[in-house]
């Protein structure tokens, strides 16, 4: 589970001559504006694992495609599926997360609960 297990899927995808993929799964969630079953395109991430570090330079976050996270947006608004657009939050150790170190690493603007 998690980053290394996706890389590693990735990574043999990309050898077999995959170009392009999309990511759908289920998550948990922080925003007290979000009710169970809401739909999130995400449009960056906030990178607190290792793995992509392996793949892109150093930075706080990770940025999406603009033009793929409109095209989703558009795509599920069109047939009546109302989407956010937020920030993710990555980890390798989702159970050992503290308040401190929630506190600390999703942005002030976000309303937690």
């Amino acid at each position: 589970m998690g980053a290394p297990t996706a890389v590693i899927t990735l990574e043999e995808l990309i050898a077999l001559g995959i170009t392009k993929f999309v990511s759908l799964g289920a998550t948990g969630g922080l925003q007290t504006t979000m009710r169970i079953g809401d739909i999130v395109v995400c449009d960056r991430a906030i990178r607190d694992e290792g793995t992509f570090h392996n793949y892109l330079p150093s930075a706080k976050c990770s940025q999406a495609s603009p033009t793929l996270t409109a095209k989703l947006l558009a795509a599920t608004r069109s047939n009546g599926i109302p989407a956010h657009t937020e920030t993710s939050w990555t980890t390798d150790a989702p159970y050992r997360e503290t308040l401190e170190e929630l506190t600390n690493t999703v942005p002030k603007t976000w309303p937690l609960a």
